[in-house]
């Protein structure tokens, strides 16, 4: 599995915008900015274009995309200077996607990020934040007080990142996905790692948790099944990663505290057959797709390079 462009986000569709056409309504659509070795716009001017367009003071999401023709020879901290530098003209903005790169743009193991918090502080009105890109991602001294979502997605997340949101000063979040990544690209975490979060002391009005794409997702799931989020949340979302029999054990020995869910992520695992039945007994709300087989005892996460 590969990430893609995002088609949607925070209920409204990402489209590219270019210079020379009007933004979308105020919360109908997110203008995605991108450029490459083809396009007729840097990414400098197509900022410089969005910033003096009309109506950009009313402007609620924005998308940054391929921010360099090479992009993983290069961080987007040229777009965060301008944005950090503009800021006034953005008043209004809620949503923020960051390094949308699709697969065939950068590889997300390969997207060299930076330090965000700055950037994302300077608009505490921000309610939804996807950031893709784990290498030299940071999220320090985060306090938005408005957020709602944040979505990080890596291929292979280091423990400072943990370590900050332990430290972020979110009230409201309600819907947190990490993506964990493989050790060969740059993962660190343990399963202490997830301790605070599954306790409910960090975030206790998550109603949406994805811990995903992980290689220790075996070894969390009975703090999962433990947790005093668990009876609050609509969505649990453990996809993508190596969950095998063992690991779903709690899960499947635990269906009544799974029962009240929406959903129940687990696609792309390696669970026998018999281990799916059961599980498959919570009815549409499990999602058991991609069903894997080792590479010779070799478990892999869906999104590493």
């Amino acid at each position: 599995m590969t990430f893609d462009n995002v088609e949607e986000f925070a209920g409204m569709p990402v489209q590219q915008w270019t210079p020379g056409n009007p933004l979308p309504a105020p919360g109908t659509a997110i203008p995605r900015l991108a450029t490459d070795y083809d396009a007729e716009h840097t990414m400098g001017q197509l900022l410089e274009a969005l910033l003096a367009a009309d109506g950009v003071e009313q402007l609620t999401g924005l998308s940054i995309g391929q921010y360099d023709a090479e992009p993983f020879d290069k961080t987007p901290g040229d777009v965060a200077e301008t944005m950090l530098a503009n800021a006034a003209k953005l008043p209004a903005l809620r949503t923020l996607i960051w390094c949308d790169l699709a697969y065939e743009e950068c590889e997300v193991s390969w997207i060299e990020n930076i330090e965000l918090g700055p950037l994302l502080n300077t608009f505490p009105q921000l309610e939804h934040v996807l950031v893709r890109g784990g290498n030299n991602l940071g999220l320090s001294n985060l306090d938005l007080p408005e957020l709602r979502t944040l979505i990080i997605q890596t291929g292979g997340l280091d423990q400072s990142v943990i370590r900050q949101l332990e430290a972020a000063k979110l009230p409201k979040l309600t819907h947190l996905e990490i993506y964990f990544g493989a050790d060969e690209y740059g993962a660190n975490c343990t399963p202490d790692d997830t301790a605070r979060i599954l306790s409910g002391e960090l975030f206790p009005g998550l109603t949406t948790l994805g811990l995903k794409n992980s290689e220790f997702v075996n070894e969390i799931t009975q703090a999962v099944i433990d947790s005093p989020l668990l009876p609050q949340l609509k969505v649990l979302d453990l996809s993508l990663g190596v969950l095998q029999d063992a690991g779903a054990e709690p899960l499947a020995n635990n269906l009544p505290k799974l029962a009240h869910l929406d959903k129940l992520d687990l696609q792309h695992h390696f669970l026998s057959e018999s281990m799916q039945a059961r599980l498959r007994e919570l009815g549409d709300k499990v999602d058991l797709s991609e069903a894997e087989e080792p590479d010779e005892d070799y478990f892999f996460v869906a999104i590493g390079e």
